[in-house]
């Protein structure tokens, strides 16, 4: 789309997918004017927003902001959410930004603030799987 993103639209005769609908503006060091640059973003911006109007599914792999920071509660209305589990195999940071996304998800959609969607996030170990391997 010009602008880093790693949004995808699937369209098939049955169903409309919009996958990580996001957007965020090019590195500084990318060889563009910063008019071009702020240009490719509305562009994408733009166009994902549409984008949105017409799918079905919304899929949200992980909370990069670039990933989900076209969404806004308006238009999510009458689509299937297929969001990452904010309570497992996530980092601080990606916590804390589903922890602000699923706040506003639940007082769209639930009509009250967010309390046992989020669970106390918990360490747990894991094998290394290379060990597993022959």
């Amino acid at each position: 789309m010009g602008a880093k993103s790693m949004c995808c639209s699937i369209k098939t005769k049955d169903v409309n997918i919009i996958i990580d609908p996001g957007v965020s503006g090019m590195q500084p060091g990318f060889p563009a004017s910063t008019g071009k640059k702020l240009l490719w973003l509305r562009k994408a911006r733009k166009a994902i927003k549409t984008a949105l109007k017409y799918a079905d599914i919304v899929i949200v792999s992980h909370y990069h902001y670039d990933h989900y920071n076209v969404l806004n509660t308006k238009n999510l209305n009458g689509k299937i959410l297929l969001i990452k589990n904010p309570n497992e195999f996530i980092n601080y940071s990606q916590r804390e930004r589903a922890v602000e996304f699923f706040k506003k998800l639940s007082l769209k959609f639930l009509g009250k603030p967010l309390k046992k969607v989020m669970e106390k996030p918990e360490v747990r170990n894991y094998s290394d799987p290379i060990n597993k391997l022959n």
